[in-house]
């Protein structure tokens, strides 16, 4: 019984070790990093909207880039985009030509 116990330890030791070396390797290349994300909001605060998308843009240390379409927003929600834009690295506005120019739909 001791062997399976000490066989199941290693086992979860080599593939943390792995975990671990596999996130370094792909934060110091980059190649885990995501380009763009787009966010819509509609009919909502785009602050409390967009308030996951920075936890996870702190999470991939700094990779992700939050667009925000100024064409699709109301004139509060746009006030409040650029506020939060101005505020916050990563945080911008584009126009709905540019995000169709980078391939998105």
């Amino acid at each position: 019984m001791e062997i399976i116990y000490d066989a199941v330890i290693a086992f979860l030791a080599a593939a943390g070790l792995f975990a671990l070396i596999w996130m370094l390797a792909g934060s110091l290349t980059g190649a885990a990093r995501a380009e763009a994300v787009v966010f819509p909001a509609r009919g909502e605060s785009v602050e409390e909207l967009a308030r996951p998308l920075l936890r996870v843009r702190r999470w991939h240390m700094g990779g992700l880039e939050i667009l925000l379409p100024e064409d699709a927003l109301t004139p509060p929600q746009l006030e409040e985009a650029r506020r939060l834009a101005g505020s916050r690295p990563g945080v911008r506005l584009v126009a709905l030509g540019e995000l169709t120019a980078r391939g998105g739909r």
